[in-house]
């Protein structure tokens, strides 16, 4: 999943504990997701799991997700602008990776072009990432 470093670092420090999407697949607690940390640091930086995935309308989501979000109501608000619906993920088990692996190696080593917005890893490039590219 991409985020921008600002939100990828709220949550490995546990300041952010919901992510936001406009569309996300639904996927079971416990499902792991590798962070890709956007420009300008462009490099998988660590994972979380998936606590609850909800979908909502935009009001009721920020009412119930405010203050966990890492954005104010106007960021927020400009966010979900047309949309009628918001994908809160609750974050579990932050961890940042002790060597993230840079783009350059995620292109070249893993073969992995980074997500727009999220995409689905096989077993083995999810255990390749967790060893920093390593494996």
């Amino acid at each position: 999943m991409s985020i921008k470093p600002v939100h990828s670092d709220a949550i490995y420090d546990g300041s952010k504990t919901v992510e936001l999407r406009r569309r996300f697949p639904l996927v079971p607690p416990g499902t792991p997701v590798v962070v890709y940390s956007s420009s300008p640091t462009m490099e998988v930086s660590g994972e979380f799991r998936v606590g609850s995935v909800t979908i909502d309308d935009v009001v009721h989501t920020w009412e119930r997700v405010a203050g966990l979000v890492g954005l104010d109501v106007g960021a927020f608000f400009a966010y979900f602008a047309g949309s009628g619906s918001a994908v809160a993920i609750a974050v579990q088990s932050p961890r940042r990776f002790e060597v993230p692996v840079a783009r350059s190696v995620l292109l070249g080593v893993h073969a992995l072009t980074p997500p727009q917005s999220f995409r689905y890893l096989n077993d083995h490039q999810y255990a390749s990432l967790r060893a920093g590219g390593c494996s």
